[in-house]
């Protein structure tokens, strides 16, 4: 994985500045997590919270807090 993917993951180590570095699988699952939290949908916010748990690190931790974050200021 080279660059940056369309979910705001990269390559390489972690830069606190920049976005975090996961798997394509993860990336799924937070803008999957992000459109359900902004439906209100809390069935499937806990469904993919507990899919995301089998595949999150920190850095993809920090990558879901920053597009929850990104995406309450739209």
């Amino acid at each position: 994985m080279s660059g940056e993917s369309p979910h705001g993951c990269r390559a390489g180590g972690w830069d606190p500045l920049g976005p975090a570095v996961c798997t394509a699988e993860a990336a799924q699952l937070i803008e999957r997590i992000v459109a359900a939290v902004r439906a209100g949908d809390g069935v499937a916010i806990r469904t993919l919270l507990q899919q995301l748990a089998d595949v999150a690190d920190t850095e993809t931790l920090l990558l879901q807090h920053h597009r929850l974050i990104e995406d309450l200021h739209r």
